[in-house]
């Protein structure tokens, strides 16, 4: 049975289970009552809810859900296992909520200056970021909070803390910090600091003995420069945390964090794991900003990393790197030993793209990058990129392999068209819509709609089924013979297109056309293979009389011998002679059809005759 009794060590309520008989007064049936009647002014207590007080409960139902309870005498949040009902309110999602509810950092004295409290984790095991003012360094620094008591010199960002301390801390003359001799102190540590070296004119490392020591003493090579050499250069931030690389780290959890992105120069979303990770990882989008993008400049690193040599170094391990070749002008791979060598290696081609590369003056896009073939390279990755086609004349998507390639290759479509289709004289689109083939499109509607045949020099109709095809296709014969013929070059004579062989092409497709056969002087049915081929060749086969044989006559023959009226265009007649044994021979005649002479036999009246050849053509 759960009671309340007043506990005089504690000087607060506190919940027992009483046995139901005998006992003494001290038991009162609610946490109010006792509270009352004992007067329990605990400031503790008036600062934690009554939830927090309350024991853990599991409750009826055989659910198995990980809870946290806040632990009275630990003074800190436990885990346990909830039923998934019933229950009470000391019942938490996660152990941070828990601690945030139920503990609360102790108030300073009245009047004291919150920022030089000393820093203060508490005695809870939570691992919560929070930032304070560091009397000895004079600035906020980031430290891990418990959870619970600690004191008020506790702030969720770095912005608040530098608000609320630093701003009001009277700040010395970079001269004299930076002015004093480096001095490593009396201890024995070997801490990793930075100092401003008055003699090189530049900040240095140094190790740091741990103890005593003056105040030119930095944690970073960033803080030191930040400081001291204001009026030179900017820092280079490839130390710092904001120029490390984002690190989810290898754990499962999902928070919400932000880090600064050197390659896009600004800081971005992503998700924490929860362990490990780096110093590029902030609570909110203004800690990030404010940290990186505001304090920190590009540092040109041309001087410093790409113009120097590459060098493997004395070790003898391989591993694969990347650096600017000064000579070659690009980034190349090579094999870096291990140890030494400078700072002219990279992680990856990017890392060394991005830093060298880009900053170099570039040659004209149109004659080099963006003219030269969409290559993915020998690698197997497949990174999402951009390159400008040129058979296309725009930029297209593509995957990238990861090494190698060229350089029609860009990481957004913006970079693409800002290089390459602004830059680019573009092809008249009118030309271009033209130039396309006439495409029926794969669905089953019959439109009539006209287009413009490239092979014949000018508008045709034909048959649309409905969906997809190309531009190349127009509502009326006006709108065509306006937007094309007016705007084409004279077509090339038929008689050149009919006079090229049939060809099938390399391809391996089987698409039926058909192609005017001169040896024949007809049009015959054959499959092209899909690609390459020439202008002999057409969809259907009065599209191919029409054009190199100009609307047949009906054949002639007088006795034994006839005479087939094959073409007139150009005033050149073909006259294929069928002589009495059934061989084929020509007999090509400046004289028009209509000038033939007139006895001739109806053709469909002469005997079907196989002739003395063995060939088996279809009839």
């Amino acid at each position: 049975m759960k009671r309340y009794g007043y506990d005089t060590s504690s000087k607060k309520c506190k919940s027992f289970i009483y046995g139901g008989c005998g006992g003494n007064d001290n038991n009162f049936e609610t946490l109010a009552e006792c509270r009352e009647t004992c007067k329990d002014n605990s400031s503790e207590d008036e600062s934690i809810p009554d939830a927090c007080l309350l024991p853990s409960e599991v409750g009826p139902c055989k659910g198995k859900q990980n809870r946290f309870y806040f632990d009275q005498k630990a003074n800190t949040c436990m885990p346990f296992v909830f039923g998934g009902c019933g229950g009470n309110g000391n019942n938490f999602v996660t152990e941070a909520k828990c601690l945030e509810t139920c503990t609360k950092p102790s108030a300073p004295e009245e009047n004291e200056d919150i920022c030089s409290l000393p820093i203060k984790a508490g005695p809870c095991k939570a691992m919560l970021k929070r930032f304070a003012y560091d009397e000895n360094k004079k600035k906020c620094v980031e430290f891990s909070y418990g959870g619970c008591q600690g004191n008020k010199n506790n702030f969720e960002s770095m912005k608040d803390c530098t608000f609320k301390c630093e701003q009001r801390q009277p700040k010395p003359e970079p001269e004299a910090k930076c002015s004093k001799p480096i001095e490593t102190g009396p201890c024995n540590a070997k801490i990793k600091r930075f100092a401003y070296d008055t003699k090189k004119e530049k900040c240095v490392e140094f190790y740091y003995g741990g103890c005593k020591g003056n105040e030119n003493n930095f944690e970073t090579m960033e803080d030191c420069t930040w400081t001291c050499e204001q009026r030179q250069a900017k820092p280079e931030p490839e130390k710092g945390p904001c120029s490390q690389p984002i690190k989810v780290g290898p754990c499962n959890a999902m928070m919400k964090r932000f880090a600064y992105d050197n390659k896009k120069g600004k800081c971005v979303e992503f998700y924490y794991g929860g362990c490990k990770g780096n110093q590029n990882n902030f609570q909110s989008m203004e800690d990030c900003t404010w940290t990186c993008e505001q304090r920190l400049a590009r540092p040109y690193a041309l001087q410093n990393e790409c113009s120097q040599p590459i060098e493997a170094g004395p070790c003898n391990a391989k591993i694969k790197r990347y650096a600017y070749d000064n000579d070659k002008e690009k980034c190349v791979e090579f094999y870096y030993g291990g140890c030494k060598g400078n700072e002219n290696n990279f992680e990856t081609m990017e890392d060394c793209t991005f830093k060298c590369e880009e900053r170099q003056p570039k040659p004209e896009p149109e004659e080099v990058k963006c003219s030269q073939p969409i290559e993915a390279g020998p690698c197997n990755a497949k990174i999402k990129r951009f390159a400008y086609d040129n058979k296309k004349g725009k930029c297209v998507e593509f995957y990238y392999g990861g090494c190698k390639g060229n350089e029609n290759n860009f990481e957004t479509m913006e970079d693409c068209t800002w290089t390459c289709e602004q830059r680019l004289p573009t092809p008249d689109p009118e030309q271009v819509k033209c130039s396309q083939p006439i495409e029926a499109g794969p669905c089953n509607a019959r439109i009539i709609r006209f287009a413009y045949d490239n092979r014949r020099g000018k508008c045709v109709e034909f048959t649309y089924g409905g969906c997809k095809g190309n531009e190349n296709n127009f509502e009326t014969m006006e709108d065509c013979t306006w937007t094309c013929e007016q705007r084409k070059p004279d077509p090339e004579p038929e008689q050149d297109l009919c006079s090229q062989p049939i060809t099938a092409g390399p391809c391996m497709a089987a698409i039926p056309r058909y192609g005017y056969d001169s040896r024949r002087g007809k049009c015959v049915k054959f499959l092209y293979g899909g690609c390459r081929g020439n202008d002999n060749r057409f969809l259907t086969r009065s599209e191919c009389e029409q054009t190199c044989m100009g609307g047949a006559t009906d054949p002639e023959v007088e006795g034994g011998e006839g005479r087939l009226c094959l073409a007139t265009k150009h005033d050149w007649v073909i006259l294929l002679k069928a002589a009495s044994t059934g061989n084929l021979t020509f007999e090509v005649s400046r004289s028009p059809c209509g000038q033939l002479p007139d006895n001739h036999n109806d053709r469909c009246s002469q005997p079907i005759r196989t002739g003395p050849c063995r060939a088996a053509f279809r009839r």
